[in-house]
C-alpha cells in the first residue's frame, strides 16, 4: 500500500473506528497487568504493522499508573527520561541556532544540557516519592510542589544564582503542584481531544 493509500485508510480509521478505538483501550487501561488479543479483520491494518496477527500486547506502566509513594525506581526513572529528551531537544536547537566553534565544544554544550535537564527530571521524582513516603499522604499537591521546588534549587545551583533557585523553585513547585490537581480533578490539559 503505497502514502496515498496508508493516507486513505488512515482517514477512514479516523472516522469510523477512532470511538471503538478509544472504548478498547479504556478497557484495556482498566487493569494494567491486564493483556489483550484483537481478531477483528478492520484493526489488522493497524496492528500489523507493529504488531503479529493476534495482538498480545502486555502494557506498558506510566507515571499515573503506579500510586504516589510506591515504585519509586519506575517514578523517578521517567521524569528521568523525560528530562533527558527535553534536554536533547533544547541542545540540538540551541546548536543550531549558536553554532560552537568546535565539535567538541558543541558536544560538551548538549552533554551538559542533556544531563541537567535529566537531573532536574531525577531530582523531581524522587523527591515526589520520597516526600509522598514519609508525610504518608501520596495525593498531595504539597509533594509535588516539594519535587519542583527541589529541582529548582538544583537549577540555581548549577547556575550559581540564588535569585535563579528561588524563581525555579517557586515557579516548578507551582506548576507541579497544578499539575497534580489537575490530575485529581481529572481537567485535561493537553493530549487528544474528547469525543
Amino acid at each position: 500500500m503505497g502514502r496515498s493509500g496508508d493516507a486513505c485508510w488512515f482517514q477512514r480509521f479516523t472516522r469510523r473506528r477512532w470511538r471503538s478505538f478509544e472504548m478498547a483501550s479504556q478497557l484495556a487501561f482498566a487493569d494494567r497487568s491486564s493483556f489483550f488479543c484483537v481478531h477483528d479483520p478492520d484493526w489488522q491494518p493497524l496492528l500489523s504493522r507493529e504488531l503479529p496477527h493476534c495482538a498480545l500486547a502486555a502494557l506498558k506502566m506510566g507515571y499515573w499508573d503506579a500510586a504516589d509513594g510506591t515504585d519509586c525506581l519506575q517514578k523517578t526513572w521517567i521524569p528521568t527520561k523525560l528530562g533527558a529528551a527535553v534536554g536533547l531537544v533544547g541542545s540540538a536547537y540551541h546548536l543550531v541556532v549558536n553554532q560552537p566553534e568546535t565539535a567538541l565544544q558543541g558536544l560538551q554544550r548538549a552533554s551538559a544540557a542533556t544531563l541537567t535537564m535529566a537531573s532536574l527530571g531525577a531530582i523531581f521524582g524522587m523527591t515526589t516519592c520520597i516526600t509522598a513516603q514519609i508525610r504518608e499522604k501520596p495525593d498531595s499537591p504539597l509533594n509535588y510542589f516539594a519535587g519542583g521546588c527541589a529541582s529548582g534549587v538544583f537549577l540555581g545551583v548549577r547556575t550559581h544564582n540564588y535569585m535563579t533557585g528561588t524563581t525555579a523553585c517557586l515557579a516548578f513547585g507551582t506548576i507541579a503542584a497544578f499539575a497534580k490537581i489537575a490530575k485529581m480533578e481529572n481537567i485535561r490539559i493537553i493530549g487528544p481531544p474528547r469525543l
